[in-house]
């Protein structure tokens, strides 16, 4: 579905500010609007919530032939880099081994990528860590 980016930021900013929506609420539409916002640069998007026993990516896409995980943070202070603690990292690191090999596509190329959107902008992080 797609998400008018300007819609996004006016609601967002409102449910931020304003404390309307839930966080669930505010979770949801900043990832549908960080798959338009990845959609725009030429990625396609696999699927959305990957979630498995101990882990859980936001959107899954491809980068051309790359795999990319992708995590949103949605933060009105520009903290989302600060937000990822090890624990989470780890946590997607395990969905993403579990989700290549379901796929059935563990050779290909892959990264984690991050997406923050402030209220205002949507900033992209791409291979902001490394698969060890």
């Amino acid at each position: 579905e797609a998400v008018d980016l300007d819609v996004l930021r006016s609601w967002c900013r409102g449910s931020i500010i304003g404390g309307v929506a839930t966080k669930r609420e505010r979770g949801y539409e900043s990832e549908s609007g960080a798959a338009e916002f990845l959609k725009r640069q030429g990625y396609t998007i696999i699927t959305r919530n990957y979630t498995i026993r101990g882990g859980e990516i936001d959107l899954i896409a491809l980068d051309g032939e790359c795999l990319v995980f992708c995590e949103v943070r949605l933060r009105r202070d520009g903290t989302g880099f600060a937000t990822l603690g090890a624990k989470k990292v780890q946590a997607m690191k395990r969905a993403a081994a579990q989700f290549r090999r379901e796929w059935e596509d563990e050779d290909r190329d892959f990264r984690f990528d991050l997406v923050t959107f402030d209220g205002t902008e949507f900033e992209h992080f791409p291979d902001f860590v490394h698969f060890d």
